[in-house]
């Protein structure tokens, strides 16, 4: 079946009119004709179950068959924060982070950032991001989208953490293993809510490290060479998913 992104779906409505684009997408590109099934994603975790009732100019008009219940987050929710890239890279992480699963995505000026647009263009970017992440929940089997925020500093990035349960900081001069360090011990429990920070392209300063350790993050590493700043945030992000977001049960390291 079917999946698209609606994000005016309105809570109780019977139906439901897609237009513009989307709706020439799926009559003149995916050839969807009328009487087709459908599923209806609104990016908070429903999920619609809709049939394609007829086609009018350049708008589909569905009929809502059910919903599902709001899907619950698993695992711990999860925040990713990085400091800001050159040219475009951004948008290039947008779409494995939301398959990822990753809770919420936070640009954020560094002291080393080299790329610092003004807001007008934030703004526009962050709308890009947003349609990005929309595209990509379609095809990844995910409900909820994820929420793109951007901060002007590393300050705000410090203040935002503070109700997390788990706060990390990947610092390319740190040598212990995150991995190893969080399932070390057998009564491990899995944290609520947890935040990474990564740095840009000439990574962290010394001085935004030691304030991120006053306020209670962890210093970990994710390998022994030195890995590009996109490179490094899909590879943090694999890592805390992996250990956050799987199931519940132990790694046995004999195997490892």
């Amino acid at each position: 079946m079917r999946r698209f992104f609606i994000d005016n779906i309105i809570s109780g409505a019977s139906e439901i009119i897609i237009e513009g684009q989307q709706a020439i997408h799926i009559k003149n590109v995916l050839r969807i004709k009328t009487g087709a099934e459908i599923a209806l994603l609104d990016g908070s975790g429903y999920e619609y179950k809709g049939v394609v009732k007829d086609f009018s100019g350049q708008a589909a008009i569905i009929k809502i068959l059910s919903k599902t219940d709001k899907i619950p987050a698993r695992g711990t929710q999860i925040s990713l924060a990085f400091g800001f890239l050159k040219e475009n890279k951004i948008d290039d992480l947008i779409r494995p982070l939301t398959e990822l699963g990753i809770n919420k995505i936070i640009p954020f000026f560094s002291d080393r950032s080299v790329s610092r647009p003004a807001s007008d263009k934030i703004e526009k970017k962050m709308s890009r991001w947003d349609k990005i992440s929309s595209e990509s929940i379609k095809q990844c089997n995910r409900a909820i989208k994820p929420d793109i925020t951007f901060f002007e500093g590393f300050d705000e990035i410090i203040k935002h953490s503070k109700n997390y349960d788990k706060k990390i900081i990947f610092y390319e001069k740190n040598t212990e293993s995150f991995l190893i360090h969080d399932y070390a011990s057998s009564d491990y429990v899995k944290p609520k809510t947890a935040i990474a920070l990564i740095g840009p392209e000439g990574g962290f300063t010394e001085k935004e490290v030691a304030m991120a350790l006053d306020n209670g993050f962890e210093s970990y590493s994710l390998g022994l060479g030195i890995l590009r700043a996109e490179t490094a945030i899909i590879s943090a992000a694999a890592i805390i998913q992996y250990i956050y977001m799987s199931p519940d049960k132990k790694i046995d390291h004999n195997h490892t």
